[in-house]
């Protein structure tokens, strides 16, 4: 699963997704850009989501509160039971 949360109020994306993945990998986001946004509906309220690529030269480290394990793996050798997401822009 990807590292995720919410937006801060008055935080662009780009801002949450450097904070989020600091916060539960210790990574550093670099060369961050947005490539898609989806507004699905959850619980009666609108969720929009928005996928962040970048890259980073730092080692994973799970945060061990909301995240009990962080790896970099290709795309064709990814762990069982590991969400995948799809967008075709």
């Amino acid at each position: 699963m990807l590292p995720g949360g919410g937006y801060a109020r008055g935080e662009e994306a780009l801002a949450a997704a450097k904070r989020e993945l600091l916060e539960e990998t210790g990574c550093i986001l670099r060369d961050g850009r947005v490539v898609g946004r989806i507004m699905k509906p959850l619980h009666g309220a609108h969720n929009r989501l928005t996928l962040v690529r970048g890259r980073t030269d730092d080692e994973p480290k799970a945060d061990r509160r909301e995240i009990i394990a962080a790896g970099f793996f290709a795309v064709d050798d990814l762990p069982q039971r590991t969400l995948t997401i799809c967008l075709v822009s």
